[in-house]
């Protein structure tokens, strides 16, 4: 009988300790997965070409890519002809992304460009069919990076 009681008496701890156990609040351990990933955003960037002169704004992932496309615009542009309005922010950084996707607009006239989520989208007023055609000739180009290009430049009819 006693040996049954001092198997009970030792078994006691344990299982206070298991239901102790049992009662504290989960965490995860670093080694565990969220159950789902973060979506980030993505990336965007417009350019505003008037007066001869380009306003560049949106989000770009890092310091890296900001500097990269106003080192673009401004050899395109002049830096005195370039207004930054970009910020750095917490949005992806995918491959798509790229200075070299920004277009020349100089010779058009109320020019946009629009970069997002791997798309390029292009908005104008062309002088002549020649410009259109030129400009259209530099987009296709641009298009061996991997993103959709949509040219909405029209030519101007006066």
């Amino acid at each position: 009988m006693w040996t049954r009681i001092i198997a009970i008496a030792a078994i006691i701890p344990f299982l206070l300790l298991a239901a102790l156990v049992s009662a504290l609040p989960r965490t995860p351990s670093a080694t565990s997965t969220p159950t789902s990933p973060v979506q980030l955003s993505m990336p965007s960037v417009r350019v505003v070409f008037a007066a001869d002169a380009v306003e560049l704004s949106g989000v770009v992932p890092d310091r890296l890519e900001h500097d990269a496309l106003m080192r673009r615009a401004v050899s395109i542009y002049g830096r005195a002809k370039v207004t930054d309005r970009l910020r750095v922010g917490v949005v992806a950084n995918p491959a798509w992304l790229d200075a070299a996707l920004l277009p020349d607009l100089r010779g058009l006239s109320r020019a946009t460009v629009t970069l997002d989520d791997a798309h390029l989208q292009v908005d104008g007023i062309a002088p002549s069919v020649a410009a259109s055609d030129l400009l259209a000739a530099r987009l296709r180009l641009l298009s061996r990076h991997g993103i959709r290009i949509t040219n909405r430049v029209v030519v101007d009819p006066g």
